[in-house]
């Protein structure tokens, strides 16, 4: 008896532990490596990003903070509209998407956190769909499946910076063509914010 609730609890384990596919290499530019994997319950794919960067924690943190300049490195992204400010730190914001014209354009609703790991002193970023009354924007289409990560460690001068983040856009967009262009938008992103943070 013994022997099969033995067996019975790593089978349970297993099955927790093996949820999410394995990170796969997908791209390394600019000093910027670029993972993609299935996102577990999602027929489309997650990516993480990662870099190192000559700047400073606290020249990030303003980078993170200042939303509405979001538009001059996060690529795709054409505007941000703070909609309400929850603390200094904490804050639910309107973002608007520039997709290819085919695609059509996209927005969300987002509610972002940013705070200092006890401890480590890693800076940690973390943004996910929030619902919140908005207008309505009636020629773009409307995500909620979005979320972002990021996590900046290490010391001042050789800070290592991660960034994963996975979207649905929705609407008629082939998920091969979202899959496949999934490498380029985290290299443009952090390439952008590398210069503004670390010039």
């Amino acid at each position: 008896m013994k022997l099969i609730l033995s067996l019975a609890a790593a089978f349970i384990l297993l099955s927790f532990h093996s949820g999410n596919e394995p990170w796969v290499l997908s791209k390394e530019k600019n000093g910027i490596t670029v993972h993609t994997r299935k996102k577990e319950g999602e027929n489309l794919k997650e990516f993480k990003a990662t870099s190192t960067f000559n700047c400073t924690k606290e020249k990030l943190e303003k980078e993170f903070m200042n939303v509405r300049q979001m538009h001059l490195w996060y690529d795709m992204v054409e505007k941000v509209e703070l909609l309400k400010e929850i603390s200094p730190t904490e804050a639910v914001y309107k973002i608007y998407f520039d997709f290819p014209s085919l695609a059509g354009d996209r927005y969300s609703t987002i509610k972002a956190v940013i705070k200092k790991e006890t401890g480590t002193g890693d800076l940690l970023v973390d943004t996910k769909y929030f619902p919140i009354t908005h207008k309505p924007e009636e020629d773009r289409v409307f995500v909620t499946k979005i979320e972002s990560h990021w996590r900046v460690s290490g010391r001042d001068g050789q800070l290592q910076v991660e960034h994963s983040a996975f979207m649905d856009p929705s609407g008629s967009i082939p998920q091969w063509i979202i899959n496949a262009t999934l490498t380029d938008g985290p290299i443009k992103t952090l390439t952008n914010l590398r210069k503004r943070a670390c010039s």
